[in-house]
């Protein structure tokens, strides 16, 4: 680019914005690139300007209810985390719990537990008293699921 302006570049910015091209606008463009790149983004600009305006504006009442949608599906997602942490936490714990339980089934299986008495059951019921807890609990979120959901 050049430092100093050229004298046509308001004629030729005028014709571009109008459409409306002269001889002299014509033969000027053709032999100066300053004003070619000009004319050419100024013709870009209307362009673009053009399909803009051909697009159709959304109804301002469509736009109001998905925002509205949006913001209560938002909400109910947040509310609903709660939830599925404690769903998570109690299949989590089910499942430990569960092959604690098999474990220490296996254990009194191989150690002979009948012969050693009632007090060798203590461990026993904590793990299958805890796992009826747990899958109570569970049970009790996939109910209620649905209640939360409003489903």
């Amino acid at each position: 680019m050049r430092k100093t302006p050229c004298p046509n570049e308001g004629k030729v910015m005028q014709s571009a914005r109008t459409g409306c091209w002269d001889e002299h606008a014509r033969t000027h463009l053709a032999q100066c690139d300053d004003c070619r790149e000009t004319a050419e983004t100024i013709m870009l600009l209307h362009t673009i300007a053009a399909e803009d305006a051909k697009a159709p504006v959304p109804d301002a009442q469509m736009v109001w209810w998905n925002a509205r949608l949006d913001d209560r599906q938002r909400i109910a997602e947040k509310a609903l985390r709660p939830l599925a942490v404690a769903n998570v936490a109690a299949v989590t714990i089910l499942v430990l719990l569960a092959i604690a339980a098999l474990l220490r089934g296996l254990q009194f299986l191989s150690s002979g537990w009948l012969a050693k008495g009632p007090q060798a059951l203590q461990p026993a019921v904590v793990s299958v008293t805890a796992l009826v807890v747990c899958s109570v609990i569970l049970v009790l979120l996939k109910a209620f699921t649905p209640v939360f959901t409003e489903e």
